[in-house]
């Protein structure tokens, strides 16, 4: 006799994996070289040039000792540079960990390329006030200081003094953007540029 109390098999339950992010191996690059060369290395030079200025003061002072060498504000290495500076290697640490990321392709990638690049485009929008700023306070120890060789006036002419704000704000403005317009139209990592390719994956 056939026993009809008999339950039906089940398919197993199988517990499968989260798919692993797409995204090309290309951006976590790009990320991690931008933190290393644009990040330490060039605050690092930077910054040592800036610890420098003194003792070429000292040097320039022994050779001819009349002049003025007395340091303007923006070759000081004062609580806003040390500020500005530490910020940058933060937000530099803080793009290495997002490269590393999604290089390996950890989910964490897309939240800290994000942050990343909400934070920068924050510190640079911070960076060429402080520098616009700075430039009716250079201007006025140029007049107090005429001869000094630290804040000599630009051949170019006056309006030199913002140049520096304004390449500082398109340089640090390009790539926090191209993160941003990335991982955000990617739509958390499985849209239409989670393409697998040659190279790029």
């Amino acid at each position: 006799m056939t026993d009809l109390n008999v339950s039906p098999p089940t398919e197993p339950n199988l517990d499968l994996p989260p798919e692993r992010p797409k995204w090309p191996l290309v951006i976590g690059w790009l990320s991690v070289s931008w933190a290393v060369i644009f990040g330490f290395c060039c605050m690092g030079v930077g910054a040592a040039g800036i610890a420098m200025v003194p003792m070429s003061a000292k040097a320039m002072q022994d050779q001819n000792p009349g002049m003025d060498v007395t340091l303007p504000p923006h070759v000081q290495l004062g609580p806003a540079m040390i500020t500005l500076l530490g910020t940058g290697v933060a937000l530099s640490l803080l793009l290495l960990v997002a490269g590393i990321l999604t290089i390996t392709r950890k989910p964490a990638g897309r939240k800290a390329h994000i942050a990343y690049g909400v934070l920068s485009i924050i510190s640079v929008i911070g960076s060429t006030i402080y520098q616009v700023m700075q430039v009716p306070v250079l201007r006025a120890f140029r007049a107090e200081h005429p001869g000094n060789p630290f804040a000599a006036q630009s051949p170019l002419g006056e309006g030199a003094d913002y140049l520096g704000a304004v390449m500082g704000f398109v340089i640090g403005m390009v790539f926090p953007a191209f993160i941003l317009i990335w991982f955000l139209v990617s739509k958390r990592g499985r849209g239409p540029m989670d393409v697998d390719g040659p190279g790029l994956v």
